[in-house]
């Protein structure tokens, strides 16, 4: 994940040029892409996502819409219901370690 801009997140500041992948949230990094902040050619590295970013409890606690992009991104069809995105998630966790 390559910055196109500077970032100041966290009390930290990234280069344009820098690379993030797996030093910021996934919701966040998400939203990154979704304005530009982020080389469209690094895009498809999000399928390769650690699971660390984001724990099954964080899935939780993020909006509909935010689950879903991050489900399309993992190559899933988000379920039309919460519970069904969580549970597909957590099957996406399961299958996916973080050791890979």
């Amino acid at each position: 994940m390559i910055l196109n801009k500077p970032l100041n997140y966290g009390g930290r500041l990234w280069e344009a040029g820098s690379s993030v992948k797996g030093q910021l949230p996934m919701d966040f990094i998400l939203e990154l892409q979704a304005n530009g902040a982020i080389e469209d050619s690094q895009e498809q590295e999000t399928e390769g996502v650690s699971p660390a970013a984001v724990s099954a409890a964080d899935f939780g606690a993020m909006g509909a819409e935010e689950q879903k992009k991050l489900l399309e991104t993992l190559g899933l069809t988000a379920s039309s219901n919460k519970e069904g995105r969580q549970e597909q998630y957590e099957k996406w966790l399961a299958e996916n370690p973080a050791d890979k």
